[in-house]
């Protein structure tokens, strides 16, 4: 299943796919998400993504979805998740966005 949502109070689980502002993101597992704030940046409109219980955001671009930041709390600092590497979730992230979710192993 595939939940649509663009609800800011929704907390988006690990290994689920849902469908976000019309584009699919499946949070990787192992971490959940919430909706950050909309802001603008140099290169234009974009959405925030933060990895929840921690300060690790994803910039995303409005348009295309693509990454075009994301900022990591320093090591040991609060809001850094213990046993999670924090960098490869977000990138992992970056990369499932738009894609369907792979079944086969369900």
């Amino acid at each position: 299943m595939i939940l649509s949502t663009g609800d800011w109070r929704h907390v988006f689980r690990g290994g689920e796919t849902y469908r976000i502002f019309g584009r699919l993101m499946t949070v990787p597992e192992g971490i959940n998400l919430l909706i950050g704030e909309h802001g603008f940046t140099e290169e234009g409109s974009v959405q925030t993504f933060v990895i929840e219980g921690t300060s690790a955001t994803i910039l995303l671009d409005d348009a295309t979805y693509r990454e075009v930041g994301h900022w990591l709390p320093e090591e040991g600092a609060q809001g850094a998740a213990e046993g999670v590497d924090l960098g490869a979730k977000l990138d992992e992230l970056a990369d499932l966005i738009g894609r369907l979710p792979d079944f086969r192993g369900q």
